[in-house]
């Protein structure tokens, strides 16, 4: 499992991409939410059925990044710099 994995905006409970805030709050945490709410990750909003959610564009974008798989070509060019150049970088 990757370290990456317990950020907030990798949890599951986001998988819907809206819903209501109380449901959120339940899986996430209260401090977990409040995290993703002022890195500007998601976004509340009130309805007639009562507080919502949903992720905003960045946080689309920073999902996707953490949970997609990388390209070939970003593969290939990993395995050059780890394997024949013996540079392991870590940003």
């Amino acid at each position: 499992m990757k370290a990456y994995m317990n950020l907030p905006i990798c949890n599951p409970a986001l998988n819907d991409e809206s819903g209501f805030v109380s449901e959120l709050k339940s899986k996430l945490g209260e401090k977990d939410f409040r995290s993703l709410e002022l890195q500007g990750f998601i976004k509340n909003a009130v309805s007639k059925d009562g507080n919502t959610w949903a992720l905003t564009k960045e946080g689309k974008k920073v999902r996707n990044y953490f949970l997609s798989r990388p390209s070939v070509k970003t593969r290939v060019s990993d395995w050059v710099l780890r394997n024949l150049l013996h540079m392991n970088i870590t940003l």
